[in-house]
């Protein structure tokens, strides 16, 4: 059950950063694109040094 707790939490939180990051992006205009792209590699970046850090707990998470 927290396996699948934890998968939804995250997709969740994700759709909200998706939409928050949509609407600063349409908020500024002429940028738009230029935010919408950097946001998506920061967020991979981040993401990928998170999976490095806790790869421990993550395990139990992902192959159990």
């Amino acid at each position: 059950m927290s396996k699948g707790l934890n998968r939804g939490l995250g997709t969740l939180i994700a759709g909200g950063l998706a939409l928050a990051v949509a609407e600063l992006a349409a908020q500024i205009g002429k940028y738009d694109a230029v935010i919408l792209i950097v946001s998506t590699f920061v967020v991979g970046k981040h993401g990928k040094l998170l999976k490095l850090f806790f790869i421990v707990y993550i395990v139990i998470f992902e192959y159990s």
